[in-house]
């Protein structure tokens, strides 16, 4: 009895706070679990929580890691650094540890029609403005509940992937992770028919601060579709040259066999989100 009452309350709980949010123009997160495959070899399985805010005429999809990183750099001094220093010297690892780099690295926002990606490729961001693309839906007759809200099921092909999502009209903004929408609610869940990319909400908060995307902005350079392509398939001759000018070696390995390291490990990348585009973001 005590676990219905709960799950009621807690049901009751998210509709109030949606219903602000569509009253008072609030904004809101989606929490994402999100679990992808980049090696169609091995299959190791990558773990990554990502954020939906949305607003009435706009949202954000990024990664929290990301924000909690670029709010540490912003708000750098004496004092937030203190607790990283030993014996006078900065330890780079506890930084990384407490402040860890997102595996995933594009930010998107979407609003009046395109989806503005950021991107980050090796030590650049670049910016993406593609329109957002209608998805052809087939609407099935399947639900289910999630987050104790009603889910229903709809299949697409999109991206050069066929798509199973789970989406609800109790929460009727036709949006969801990545660049998927256009469903009569709020997606939910979302996974392709191999299973490498798997989207699924695990928290609806409410949340007033988006997060600011000045800095991103006005480092990065604008690009098509097309010069993002070469940018990303020749991502590894940037990290190689980049090693080069920093004089960067190894006593253990010879340049020679860095380099192959290297084009081995992005070769075995072989799994895109956008197969018919053959590239991540």
């Amino acid at each position: 009895m005590l676990y219905f009452i709960n799950r009621v309350m807690k049901k009751i709980f998210i509709l109030f706070i949606l219903s602000s949010f569509f009253i008072q123009a609030q904004t809101y997160k989606v929490v994402y679990d999100v679990k992808f495959v980049t090696d169609s070899v091995k299959k190791e399985v990558k773990y990554e929580e990502m954020d939906l805010y949305i607003a009435k005429d706009s949202t954000i999809y990024i990664s929290p890691k990301k924000v909690n990183y670029d709010n540490y750099l912003q708000g750098l001094n004496a004092k937030n650094t203190q607790e990283f220093i030993t014996n006078n010297t900065l330890n780079i690892a506890a930084i990384k540890e407490k402040y860890p780099s997102p595996i995933i690295n594009h930010t998107i926002i979407r609003n009046n029609g395109t989806n503005k990606i950021l991107s980050k490729v090796n030590r650049n961001i670049y910016l993406l403005n593609q329109p957002i693309e209608e998805i052809n839906w087939k609407i099935e007759n399947e639900q289910k509940t999630q987050l104790d809200l009603i889910i229903k099921k709809a299949t697409t092909t999109y991206l050069g992937r066929k798509w199973t999502a789970w989406y609800t009209e109790e929460i009727p903004n036709s949006v969801g992770p990545y660049k998927f929408g256009g469903l009569p609610g709020l997606i939910l869940e979302i996974y392709d028919d191999n299973n490498y990319f798997h989207f699924s909400a695990i928290e609806i908060n409410q949340n007033n601060t988006k997060p600011d995307l000045t800095k991103d902005f006005t480092k990065s350079k604008k690009v098509n579709l097309e010069d993002y392509k070469k940018i990303y398939e020749n991502r590894g001759v940037e990290i190689i040259q980049n090693l080069k000018s920093l004089n960067i070696t190894s006593s253990n390995i010879s340049p020679a066999e860095m380099e192959k390291k290297i084009d081995n490990k992005l070769k075995s990348e072989n799994v895109f989100l956008e197969k018919s585009n053959h590239i991540n973001f």
